[in-house]
């Protein structure tokens, strides 16, 4: 069996078997993972690369990021979290690569150029309603190819915006959200369950501060520690083995305790 994950950060990491939740899933079903997640980057990267393996893989699973994160030639993720960070340094950016997020070695000025400019795109370019448009239509695209060839999918969002609907069309889909068509996806997004265990574990800290100090402090492994890596792979597991791809709603609070 080979099993693909298509996404970000939140399915990036799964060589310890027993703390990444990619790994424990391949573990125990004894499977071949042929691609993991890229961390910081867009949906659109993980798809492009998933394309020439897609005859190859029995289970796809999609962790869809947000909708923002710009795709680049230098594969930077370059994401407005990124840039925040990049104007507190004054846009003084370090050189980097090549490594695992970048391709090449890109010097210090060029990467302070490129932080330039996507800080300019953001503030005085972006159409946030064309940006959720573009995003359903790669997803939908995405999901559509994969029912078409008879793929086992399921889907999670990773963040609220991740399946939300331009305002524009929303009218004509009848709902707020995208449905997958290929196969069952999470009601509730990954970043959410991830930030009600942070207010869980830090009551006293400011609604403003918490996404800041999420970012900040996060040092688990995709995102998670042991315990709800353990949950995500018992959720792909439990629809692997008795075979449910039929589209449906996996409710995360039967899950997730912090959900409640």
């Amino acid at each position: 069996m080979k099993i693909a994950f298509i996404g970000d950060s939140y399915c990036a990491h799964y060589k310890n078997k027993n703390n990444h939740w990619p790994g424990i899933v391949a573990n125990k079903l004894n499977a071949e993972i042929i691609q993991t997640g890229f961390e910081g980057r867009p949906f659109y990267t993980a798809m492009q690369s998933f394309f020439k393996k897609m005859i190859d893989a029995d289970i796809v699973i999609c962790c869809v990021t947000q909708p923002f994160r710009l795709h680049n030639r230098h594969n930077i993720p370059i994401t407005p979290a990124w840039i925040r960070q990049m104007k507190a340094m004054r846009f003084e950016c370090p050189s980097v690569g090549p490594d695992k997020y970048y391709d090449i070695e890109i010097p210090a000025k060029k990467v302070s150029t490129i932080a330039k400019a996507a800080h300019l795109y953001y503030t005085e370019i972006c159409d946030e309603q064309e940006g959720y448009f573009s995003n359903i239509s790669r997803i939908s695209y995405f999901d559509n190819l994969l029912k078409k060839n008879n793929k086992k999918v399921i889907w999670f969002p990773c963040f609220d915006d991740s399946f939300l609907w331009s305002s524009n069309w929303s009218e004509f889909s009848n709902t707020e959200y995208y449905i997958p068509v290929s196969g069952p996806s999470a009601n509730i997004s990954l970043y959410t369950i991830e930030r009600a265990r942070f207010i869980l574990s830090n009551p006293s800290v400011k609604e403003k501060d918490i996404d800041v100090m999420i970012a900040n402090t996060d040092t688990d492994s995709n995102h998670f520690p042991i315990k709800e890596n353990n949950i995500l792979a018992e959720i792909v597991l439990n629809i692997i083995e008795t075979d449910n791809f039929n589209p449906h709603e996996i409710k995360m609070e039967n899950y997730f305790k912090v959900l409640k």
